[in-house]
């Protein structure tokens, strides 16, 4: 799979990415884009000229073989040049070297990192992107990290220097030690936090400011249970201020608030984000939270913040005012691009009202080209009004809110005999017209059968579309950007998938 995946990834044009969505955002650069490129692979070297450190490309499809390149380092340095012709360069099977020696990789435009990068002795790193290129970007494949034998060995990122960190401990301490939060830091392996045991609140309470770099690696079995009386804020991050987070994940997190409390955010990655998530994700664990404020797979709460290519597999079962399978509220100047959340979410019984989502609970932003395929479930004691949607539970009438290419696929049901709002993609619009632009949700799963029944409390809300899954499979919905999305009979049961961000 992750070949196929690999392959797709790079297929994709960064151009018409960028004007596929308004985001200026993406000018960055939201997949690599070009099929030039310096390969380095088991394949026999070609069109490679090496010096005695540097390599260079010498056509636009180079090949350097990786155990001519693991000779090279046991000597010395190498640096790695793509160049103009290659443009991109993209390490595509397992590189380890135990010497101390520093490689570097110098690419054009961007570095594409697909199977696993060792620097398993006292060497250095350095990643260039870029190099007389735009729109180029770091990134890791499904199978690709990078890893350090110490928190002594040197990282450095288009020209910054990155403090290495071994765990959750040593990151928040040095975040703590920065100014104002700011500064770069990269996780220098895999870390299990089950040896940390239960965190009372947010182990990083530091507003952050920096940028955290994962480099594809992951946190596991991190656990945060808060026993607060109110105003609580649990993640992984207690605020994402104005940093940014990227290339990591979170595995089998558990976090939880209890007992009921006001005003309280649960996520496992942040409870707040006014920042930038990049290619972030967390699969496994459960977001818990029992009290009157927002909970998300990913994020709580998204403020002003960007959240792109990233996805959320965690159980949300909360009687938040607000909850969602990837974030609990996506606030006004917010925005969501090229995202999903496949988990399931839930309300025990309440007599509050809560808005559910598969992919957020209340959105007062922008949400484009993204889905959510988890079951929503919502069940009231009460006679309060509450909102369920395929997407999102309640979209707001803020002037910022837009839904663009999006869909759903997941189960939404509801308490009989309740005043709620439930409908396949949305529960409660108060958008208004012209808010929810080429979006879709499966009538054939959702068990919202009723065409009229996209929103649960306007029929026949414009751009919202209730498809079969058969008509879901049979071509991309009109509207879906080919450039952006997919489909293939191997890959997320032939629904469509983000070219970007393919599901493993």
């Amino acid at each position: 799979m992750a070949s196929t995946r690999n392959t797709l990834r790079r297929s994709t044009s960064m151009r018409a990415l960028a004007a596929a969505t308004p985001l200026a955002l993406l000018a960055a650069g939201l997949a690599t884009g070009a099929n030039a490129a310096l390969v380095i692979s088991t394949g026999a070297t070609h069109h490679v000229s090496c010096g005695r450190i540097a390599c260079r490309a010498t056509a636009s499809n180079a090949v350097l073989n990786v155990s001519a390149l693991r000779t090279k380092l046991v000597s010395s340095a190498v640096k790695l040049v793509s160049g103009t012709l290659a443009g991109d360069i993209e390490i595509e099977a397992p590189l380890t070297w135990v010497n101390k020696t520093h490689l570097t990789l110098d690419s054009y435009h961007s570095i594409v990192i697909d199977e696993a990068v060792s620097d398993a002795g006292p060497g250095g790193l350095t990643l260039k992107t870029n190099d007389g290129g735009a729109g180029g970007t770091l990134s890791f494949g499904a199978s690709g990290n990078v890893t350090f034998m110490s928190s002594k060995n040197k990282l450095t990122i288009d020209g910054a220097a990155y403090t290495l960190v071994a765990n959750v401990a040593e990151l928040a301490a040095a975040i703590k030690a920065s100014q104002n939060g700011t500064g770069n830091y990269a996780l220098l392996r895999n870390y299990d936090a089950k040896k940390d045991g239960a965190y009372a609140s947010s182990p990083i309470q530091t507003e952050f400011n920096g940028t955290f770099e994962g480099l594809g690696n992951t946190v596991s079995n991190l656990t945060i249970s808060d026993g607060g009386i109110q105003d609580t804020y649990d993640g992984l991050f207690f605020e994402n201020s104005a940093g940014t987070i990227r290339d990591f994940g979170l595995v089998n997190a558990s976090v939880s608030n209890g007992p009921p409390q006001a005003g309280a955010f649960a996520g496992t990655l942040a409870a707040i984000n006014e920042g930038t998530i990049w290619r972030c994700w967390a699969t496994g664990g459960a977001v818990n939270d029992g009290t009157a404020g927002f909970a998300g797979g990913l994020i709580a709460q998204n403020s002003g913040g960007t959240i792109t290519q990233s996805w959320a597999n965690v159980a949300v079962a909360a009687a938040a005012s607000s909850s969602g399978g990837l974030v609990g509220q996506n606030g006004g100047s917010s925005a969501i691009v090229q995202s999903y959340a496949t988990g399931t979410v839930s309300s025990p019984p309440t007599s509050d009202s809560v808005a559910l989502g598969g992919l957020v609970g209340e959105d007062d932003g922008m949400i484009s080209q993204s889905y959510a395929t988890g079951a929503v479930s919502l069940t009231n004691s009460g006679a309060a009004s509450s909102d369920a949607g395929g997407l999102v539970g309640y979209e707001s009438a803020g002037s910022n809110r837009l839904i663009s290419q999006s869909y759903s696929t997941g189960a939404v049901s509801s308490a009989s005999g309740n005043a709620n709002s439930v409908g396949g993609l949305i529960g409660f619009d108060d958008s208004g017209a012209g808010g929810i632009v080429s979006s879709y949700w499966d009538i054939s799963s959702s068990g919202i059968t009723n065409l009229s029944q996209g929103a649960g409390n306007i029929a026949n809300d414009p751009g919202i579309t209730g498809l079969t899954s058969k008509q879901f499979k049979s071509g991309l919905p009109a509207g879906f950007d080919p450039a952006v999305w997919g489909e293939h009979s191997g890959i997320d049961n032939h629904f469509p998938y983000l070219l970007a961000l393919p599901p493993s």
